[in-house]
């Protein structure tokens, strides 16, 4: 199935009752799966689910969407919230905040997911269990869990976009990968630019 197949074939409807988060999370699945024969089935079961709950039963994408995948294991990043509801992830910030106001309180309850993750990185890195980064960061498990997870996925997100924006300007895979490692402080190849 081609992209504009796709468009007339999918509704999207729902979409405004879903935070930012949750639409990111289900049009990487649209990119990765959309083309499958079980796409259709699944989507609408994921979009019945939606329009028959309320935010804090709804579950993620991944409950349904999982089902339908053979290799869970090679997919398990598109799907790591699934066991969360979306209410329960919308009222999951972090205690740690500046500025006036408080944390979760925009727009995007998450716009700081990736800075939280990166953070938690370079606890690990230092050595740092969980327990320790909780405290540090006056979060329990969960909490820390939840967020870094939202990070990841949307630096995953940034750089998808940053490479296609790149490509689209003509830039060489091994240009971008230089560019997304200083960008991010970490090094990425250009096999990495490919997978994305």
């Amino acid at each position: 199935m081609d992209a504009e197949f796709l468009d007339k074939k999918i509704e999207k409807d729902f979409y405004n009752d879903l935070p930012g988060f949750v639409c990111e999370s289900l049009d990487r699945i649209i990119r990765k799966y959309g083309d499958q024969p079980w796409f259709l089935k699944a989507w609408n079961e994921y979009r019945s689910h939606v329009l028959e709950s309320n935010m804090d039963d709804m579950k993620m994408p991944g409950f349904v969407f999982k089902k339908y995948i053979d290799n869970k294991i090679e997919h398990s990043d598109l799907f790591a919230n699934e066991e969360y509801t979306i209410g329960d992830l919308m009222h999951y910030g972090t205690k740690r905040h500046s500025g006036r106001y408080p944390w979760g309180s925009g727009e995007d309850p998450f716009q700081h997911a990736p800075d939280f993750y990166n953070r938690v990185r370079k606890y690990e890195k230092q050595g740092l269990n969980e327990q320790e980064i909780c405290e540090l960061e006056g979060v329990n498990s969960k909490e820390l869990r939840i967020v870094k997870s939202i990070g990841k996925d949307r630096i995953r997100s940034d750089k998808i976009a940053y490479a296609k924006s790149a490509k689209a300007d003509g830039k060489s895979n091994v240009q971008i990968a230089k560019e997304l490692s200083a960008k991010y402080n970490e090094d990425i190849g250009d096999t990495t630019v490919i997978s994305l």
